[in-house]
């Protein structure tokens, strides 16, 4: 789902809120223990030039999960209950 948001964005050129389409899949794919391509939907994310307002808390997770993603909040939250 994640990768058809940045489709979404990139078809209808709206680069700006593609590292939100990045950021959404690096939890996701996070969130199922694919470390590989979290880290690397949230090196994306940072590149793409990453527009908040407020705080910029999206681009201090997006390095939290490059630094370790393991040790991030969103790693295995979606494991199912048996892989456990």
């Amino acid at each position: 789902m994640a990768e058809q948001l940045i489709s979404l964005y990139e078809e209808e050129e709206l680069h700006a809120a593609k590292a939100t389409g990045h950021t959404f899949a690096a939890l996701a794919y996070n969130a199922v223990g694919d470390t590989k391509i979290a880290e690397w939907h949230a090196e994306f994310a940072l590149d793409s030039g990453m527009v908040n307002s407020g705080t910029d808390d999206d681009a201090e997770q997006m390095k939290k999960i490059l630094e370790d993603p393991k040790k991030h909040w969103s790693y295995n939250v979606r494991a199912r209950k048996d892989e456990l």
